[in-house]
């Protein structure tokens, strides 16, 4: 997604990552806004998997949760 737009970004343009669960049950829907730059490419998944491939270009904390780091 664009970081200033939360829009969504074309092929071949770097973007946040940004993770939903789709298994929805109950309750709402959650997204995660991850902080990584990754660029979304037009090829199609590899045989098996569900998504298509997202090359990291950078990495927006190195922690998982950044507000837990001592």
């Amino acid at each position: 997604m664009d970081s200033n737009t939360a829009q969504p970004v074309p092929d071949g343009t770097p973007g946040v990552l940004v993770l939903t669960h789709l298994d929805k049950q109950a309750g709402p829907l959650v997204r995660w806004w991850t902080g990584d730059i990754v660029v979304r490419t037009a090829r199609p998944a590899r045989a098996g998997a569900r998504m298509r491939g997202s090359p990291a270009a950078s990495r927006g904390a190195r922690t998982i949760c950044s507000s837990c780091a001592g």
